[in-house]
């Protein structure tokens, strides 16, 4: 096919073999179920599970009902292969694989509420009108009661994208609701065993069904795309075994997470006073008590035995060899983690970092594998923004350290410890996003620390410089001959400014489109329009266009499966969706940090650790960028609340930026160099993310050289001209209104805001990203 005829002609051309779309195809919808199974997470297990065939089992609770393949808003994907948890269980039952008691399976689908429709326009939530129409009649409990066997206790929660859709952390979301809790309470008086299976968008209240000794096993599957209910019912009957650990801390109260209390304390800003203590890094240096389920943690249907048999430094390099050994009596995977403890020294540390981690292949039982770890120590140290070792430098501080190694970041024996003799500066920055109102900052004794004003710098603009004449060339030739300065030379302010902004265009995802429609006097194309697509789980087709994507798990789910391989191949096949679709800019992956559970969207993110968002993040983009797609990487930073999001203000420390919420974009950038970045709507130390001089010019494309193009989320609300000085190049869509609203570029040059050039720079950003399309 000629070079950019699919952005140029909208009818589909099947990608796949024998003339078959492969969007939506079976061999997708395999690698969904395997990154569903493998990012299943057993959080308990008496040795229950799995089940034997023909095990009676009751189904109970709202994810029969509503059961959820993923969240709102940009992560959900339309798609006709969606099978539900009643779904499968009806097969198994048909099939006499599980004995399934099936008035109370009727009753729950008659009452399904969500299939393929948007959650986000009706997801009940706790709703006493929607739990009445799931409430089990009473004759059907006392027939299940006596049909007896094990209780499956499945509960859904839900969360999306939007501007009021974080989540709550109260009945009904981080805890069961009145009526929940009734049905949980009776199912422990009236069945022996209980399953306890969690369809949730994050972390819930576990500590009951932990403690209880009624609960046989609990599954967290979270939201495990189109196939899920297959999965769960594989997992059950030892089709398949859950091998996922925990990529977030599960705490006993909303409360206990250290963020809560200012999560929504004020509308219009949030105060990261815990700092770099987010996630486990908080609850092992102050709380290890208020842990259920440590980061990390994870159990198989077997047992595992890990055996360190070398652990040394190497000059900057750790390297640690362990042996894995499959102890019990079935298959497994299990997953070696690398932790570091620090000296507190001046700066103070967390208790423990993760550093590095593999999981191993299946070991059957009585099979051995090894296991190879490595790390380099300057990639761990501190940021020093005060000045207390070095002014705005990473350091490693003198004194002991000491690695440990384990299955979570509990269960874990120290393999090496070693001394520095000095303070070692592993990197030297600048002071960029100084907080100028976060009064004070968690320190690592318990104490919080004040926080001076910043010292204000030059914040210059880019400099381009053109370097040939104007003349007409086609955009094609332009790009193969490398004559894109010409091209650029050629267009009047307007026509550049047009290339800086993203267009309505038709294609299957409704997201407009980056370049611009420009025409010659010949009428052939000299600029054309890329459309974009949505989203995190997979490619995002409109509703009216009949499309079927495959649904894939979200990117919580893809975390836990401890393996980034996963990853990569999940962005292969979205971006081989996106490409058949004639789409060229995939707006994925999201890498946040999930600093709170209330984080509407944390979904679509993959953790609270930025060692694993960035390894996850960047295996993604290579996947992506292998089919000659464009991967975004977003929201360019600190969008870690949903509310307001376009007004709120993230106050942060510059060392809590650097070491927390800076640092998977970095991983991401550096190691997969993706050709396009999404600023965040939100402000962070009050300047907004989209004309963020030190956060875009200073760090992104200053410190870490990045080259490839940077947009703005949807309807950013800071203008065009701050965001181009700032070095962001294009602003998504044409205006805020919707409207086709241009900048007046001309004016803006001839009163001396802008100049050509800085049009010059932005607009060449475009046709590069463009040079990496088929």
């Amino acid at each position: 096919m000629k070079r950019f005829a699919r952005f140029l002609h909208q009818p589909v051309v099947p990608m796949g073999k024998d003339g078959r779309l492969i969007t939506g195809c079976s061999a997708h919808r395999r690698l969904s179920k395997d990154i569903a199974a493998e990012g299943t997470v057993l959080l308990k297990n008496d040795g229950t599970l799995p089940l034997p065939e023909g095990t009676k089992v009751c189904p109970f609770g709202q994810g029969f009902s509503d059961f959820l393949f993923g969240g709102g808003g940009s992560g959900w994907v339309e798609s006709r292969d969606l099978v539900t948890f009643s779904d499968a269980l009806q097969h198994t039952n048909d099939q006499r694989q599980l004995w399934v008691f099936q008035p109370l399976l009727d009753h729950y689908q008659n009452a399904r509420q969500v299939n393929t429709e948007d959650v986000s326009k009706n997801w009940p939530f706790s709703s006493e009108d929607a739990f009445q129409s799931i409430a089990i009649p009473d004759s059907v409990y006392a027939q299940a009661k006596a049909f007896g066997g094990i209780a499956l206790f499945c509960i859904s929660r839900f969360s999306s994208e939007s501007n009021t859709n974080d989540r709550s952390g109260q009945e009904g979301d981080f805890l069961l609701t009145h009526e929940e809790q009734a049905l949980f309470d009776r199912l422990c008086l009236d069945f022996e065993k209980i399953v306890v299976i969690l369809n949730v968008c994050g972390p819930v209240a576990t500590s009951q069904f932990k403690e209880n000794p009624k609960v046989a096993a609990i599954l967290y599957p979270m939201f495990g795309g189109g196939q899920a209910g297959e999965v769960l019912c594989e997992l059950l009957l030892g089709r398949r075994y859950p091998s996922g650990h925990l990529q977030d801390t599960l705490a006993d109260r909303i409360e206990d997470y250290p963020s809560t209390a200012n999560f929504a304390q004020y509308r219009d800003h949030v105060d990261y006073e815990e700092d770099i203590f987010v996630g486990y890094r908080y609850f092992e240096t102050f709380a290890p008590e208020k842990v259920v389920y440590p980061f990390g943690f994870g159990l198989s249907y077997t047992n595992f035995q890990i055996t360190c048999e070398n652990a040394e430094l190497t000059g900057n390099t750790v390297r640690l060899t362990a042996m894995v050994s499959n102890t019990g009596k079935l298959p497994g995977k299990e997953v070696v983690q690398a932790y570091l403890s620090a000296p507190q020294g001046k700066l103070g540390k967390a208790a423990k970092i993760l550093t590095a981690f593999r999981k191993t292949k299946e070991l059957l039982p009585g099979q051995t594998c090894k296991v190879d770890l490595i790390f380099h120590l300057r990639d761990f140290g501190s940021f020093d923004d005060l000045g207390q070792v070095c002014k705005s430098a990473f350091v490693l501080e003198k004194g002991e350290y000491a690695v440990t190694l384990g299955n979570n970041i509990r269960d874990c024996e120290t393999v090496l410890t070693f001394n520095l003799a000095d303070d070692i500066i592993c990197r030297r920055c600048h002071s960029y996003m100084s907080p100028e109102k976060l009064a004070k900052r968690l320190k690592a004794d318990g104490s919080y620390e004040p926080l001076p004003a910043p010292q204000a710098h030059k914040r210059p603009a880019p400099v381009y410089k053109v370097k040939a004449l104007p003349e007409q060339i086609s955009l094609t030739d332009a790009l193969e001959t490398g004559k894109t300065e010409a091209l650029l030379a050629s267009l009047t302010n307007a026509q550049l400014g047009e290339l800086l902004y993203g267009h309505p265009m038709m294609n299957p995802s409704n997201t407009c489109g980056i370049g611009a429609p420009l025409r010659d006097s010949r009428s052939s194309s000299l600029v054309l329009l890329v459309p974009t697509a949505d989203g995190p789980a997979g490619f995002r087709a409109g509703r009216d266009t009949g499309i079927s994507a495959t649904f894939f798990p979200c990117a919580n789910v893809l975390a836990q499966t401890w393996e980034p391989k996963f990853a990569e191949k999940m962005g292969k096949a979205g971006a081989l969706e996106i490409k058949e679709n004639n789409i060229g800019i995939w707006l994925a992956p999201a890498l946040n940090i999930h600093r709170n559970p209330m984080c509407g969207r944390n979904f679509e993110y993959y953790s609270e650790d930025p060692l694993i968002s960035g390894l996850f993040a960047a295996a993604f983009v290579k996947g992506v960028q292998s089919q000659n797609i464009v991967a975004t990487i977003k929201h360019f930073c600190c969008n870690n609340k949903e509310t307001n999001r376009r007004d709120s203000d993230s106050r942060v420390s510059e060392r809590a930026l650097r070491e927390i919420y800076l640092r998977g974009f970095e991983i991401a950038v550096k190691s997969a160099k993706p050709w396009a970045v999404m600023t965040a709507y939100n402000l962070v130390n009050g300047q907004r993310s989209s004309s963020n001089w030190d956060a875009i010019r200073g760090i992104l494309q200053g410190e870490w050289k990045y080259q490839g193009l940077v947009m703005t989320d949807w309807s950013a609300f800071s203008t065009i001209d701050q965001e181009i000085l700032a070095g962001s190049h294009v602003k998504m869509p044409m205006s805020v209104t919707g409207k086709a609203e241009l900048f007046d570029f001309d004016a803006a040059i001839a009163a001396g805001t802008l100049t050509r050039e800085n049009l010059l720079y932005a607009a060449k950003q475009v046709l590069l990203l463009m040079d990496h399309l088929e």
